[in-house]
């Protein structure tokens, strides 16, 4: 079991940080932020996800750090972002799917909400953050100046609930679970998919999902295949 978690450790660690270089410093002590200074001179991109007001406090906020730098992008990562009611709250991404909705599709319908198998959020927002960062380098290269970028995580689970967050908001109805059948919900949409659906399981409607449900893989394909056909083997 140690041996197991140290396994665990080591291939996270090296997940996340390969073909990165990386220095360690303590920003309390002075001979750090010296270092840090030296560092920050020429730097493009600062990110940071300490808690509110956290780098303010160690004067390495983007207000003090801009000053020194004025093309410095500086994004700063927080579950509930820097303004709001919650910006003083820590969290993880966790809480994130929680709060977003998400866990709510997430499972059965009639079970309880579940979390997704990988930090989704933490996932997501990462990507924002790319997309925002990549915004402002584009900026700077017409303006000369850098930005402060806030990203949330609870933002960026609410956008990735899309169509089910504006079902909901639509129907005034919360979605429950996630059923298998709903990863192919384009079969009883589409009239060529449907009828070919029905044609090679014999069935159609309550029982053609259920079908699916007990040979999903092996039915899809065939549909897949027969759709292919009908197009001339596209």
């Amino acid at each position: 079991m140690v041996r197991e978690k140290l396994y665990e450790k080591q291939t996270r660690f090296t997940i996340m940080n390969r073909n990165k270089r990386g220095i360690a410093l303590n920003l309390k002590d002075p001979d750090a932020i010296a270092a840090l200074d030296k560092l920050l001179e020429d730097a493009d991109v600062v990110i940071e996800n300490y808690r509110h007001d956290t780098m303010e406090r160690l004067g390495l906020g983007y207000e003090t750090l801009r000053k020194r730098n004025p093309k410095l992008v500086y994004c700063a990562i927080s579950v509930f972002g820097r303004t709001g009611p919650y910006a003083e709250r820590g969290g993880f991404d966790l809480i994130a799917q929680g709060m977003s909705g998400l866990m709510s599709i997430t499972g059965e319908p009639d079970g309880q909400p579940q979390r997704a198998g990988v930090a989704v959020t933490d996932l997501f927002t990462g990507l924002y953050s790319v997309a925002g960062i990549l915004a402002a380098l584009h900026q700077r290269e017409r303006t000369g100046k850098g930005q402060h970028i806030d990203m949330a995580l609870l933002d960026c689970a609410v956008a990735a609930t899309a169509n089910q967050a504006s079902t909901a908001l639509a129907l005034n109805s919360l979605p429950l679970g996630n059923p298998l059948y709903g990863a192919i919900a384009w079969l009883p949409n589409d009239a060529v998919a449907r009828n070919a659906f029905d044609q090679l399981s014999g069935q159609s409607g309550a029982s053609a999902q259920s079908l699916f449900v007990e040979q999903g893989g092996t039915i899809r394909n065939a549909v897949i295949d027969r759709l292919r056909a009908s197009q001339g083997g596209v």
